[in-house]
């Protein structure tokens, strides 16, 4: 919006949303057509197991970058912000980048991902705000 402008980039956005639909409406279509319900079934009845593998790996690779980059930006942060509290200087163990990517990792990207179902990070919420 900011490059393309007010009137452009409203038009881009409703391009991009009529394209996604669309998108939608074709997975929709083709699994029906091959009888599947889910989207690596669908990627495997249209392009055999090569595509299958590729889309797990691609699904798997797409959230791990996701989880990296998150992990490196938190660390590259909260290295300055710890570096502001009085008493934590340039050498403090809280100003390691690699030590608050890894606390980072450990106590908060990891647990959010080992619950097997997304209904139980639901729970965890819901105790976090009560």
């Amino acid at each position: 919006m900011n490059q393309a402008g007010l009137p452009l980039g409203l038009l881009l956005l409703v391009g991009v949303a009529v394209i996604t639909d669309y998108s939608i409406i074709l997975l929709i279509k083709g699994g029906n057509m091959s009888a599947t319900s889910s989207y690596q079934a669908l990627v495997r009845s249209a392009f055999g197991r090569p595509g299958f593998l590729l889309v797990s790996l691609l699904q798997f690779l797409y959230p791990f970058i996701a989880m990296v980059s998150y992990n490196m930006t938190v660390g590259d942060t909260l290295t300055k912000v710890f570096q502001r509290i009085p008493g934590v200087g340039p050498d403090h163990m809280l100003a390691e980048r690699s030590v608050v990517i890894s606390m980072a990792t450990v106590l908060v990207t990891l647990p959010l991902s080992l619950p097997r179902h997304i209904g139980q990070l639901g729970k965890v919420l819901l105790t976090c705000i009560s």
